[in-house]
C-alpha cells in the first residue's frame, strides 16, 4: 500500500551554561542559558507558520523550554534524550581526559558504556525505537539534542558514523533544524536528507558551532 511522505522535522535545544562551558551534560536536566532562549525564539518565527500533525520533546527542561519558547506544548518522550554520559557527566573535557575509563570510551564509544551511563548503540537503538512508533505519513516536529539527532539521521541515511573515531563528526548545532522526509518505493523505505544543521534563523547571534 503507497502512503503520502513522512516529514520529520529535528530541532536541537538552545544552548545552556554547561555547553558554554564546555561540560558534559547527557542526563543531566541543565535549564537554558539566556542565550538559549534567545535562539529558542528565534526558532518561533522559522516554525509557526508550519503545521504538525504531532511535536514530541525529549523530556529534559532544555529541550522542553525550547519547544514552548517556539510556540509548541510538546508530547514529553524519554527516548528522545541525549546519550547518557554516566560519571563524564558534569565534568570538562580535560576533566574527563583524567578518568581511568575515558581511554576505552574514546576507543569504543559505540559499544562502551562509561559507568551508570550507555553506548552510543544503545542511543541509535532507543532513537529507532521511537521513530518506529511515528505515523506512516504526515509532519512531525521533535526537539531532541545533538547526539541523538546526529544518530537518528545517519541511521535513516544508512551511514556509519558509529564505526568513525568521533562520533560526532556530523555536525548539529544548538537550535538548529535538520529535516528528512520518508518515501515509500517497491523495495521499501527510502529516506531523503531535505536539510541539515540549518541554522539560517540564528543570524546575528553569536556563533556556536565550536560548541559540544
Amino acid at each position: 500500500m503507497n502512503h503520502p511522505p513522512l516529514k520529520l522535522f529535528l530541532v536541537r535545544h538552545g544552548v545552556t551554561d554547561w555547553n558554554l562551558e564546555g561540560r558534559w551534560q547527557g542526563w543531566s536536566d541543565t535549564p537554558l542559558s539566556k542565550l538559549g532562549e534567545e535562539q529558542a525564539w528565534k526558532l518561533r518565527a522559522r516554525l509557526e507558520e508550519k503545521h504538525f500533525d504531532r511535536v514530541y520533546s525529549s523530556d529534559l527542561t532544555r529541550a522542553l523550554d525550547t519547544a514552548r519558547l517556539a510556540g509548541f506544548e510538546p508530547h514529553p518522550d524519554a527516548r528522545l534524550r541525549e546519550l547518557n554520559f554516566g560519571v563524564f557527566e558534569g565534568g570538562s573535557n580535560a576533566e574527563n581526559a583524567q578518568r581511568p575509563e575515558f581511554a576505552a570510551w574514546i576507543q569504543d564509544p559505540v559499544n562502551f558504556a562509561a559507568p551508570h551511563g550507555e553506548s552510543y548503540a544503545s542511543l541509535r537503538a532507543r532513537a529507532m525505537h521511537w521513530l518506529e512508533g511515528l505515523p506512516q505519513s504526515g509532519k512531525i516536529l521533535a526537539f531532541s539534542h545533538g547526539g541523538l539527532i546526529q544518530v537518528l539521521t545517519c541511521g535513516l541515511l544508512e551511514l556509519n558514523p558509529l564505526a568513525a573515531p568521533r562520533i560526532w563528526r556530523l555536525r548539529i548545532t544548538h537550535a538548529s533544524i535538520t529535516v528528512l522526509e520518508r518515501h515509500w518505493t517497491p523495495n521499501g523505505a527510502v529516506w531523503i536528507l531535505e536539510r541539515v544543521n540549518d541554522t539560517a534563523h540564528l543570524e546575528g547571534l553569536s556563533d556556536l558551532s565550536g560548541l559540544l
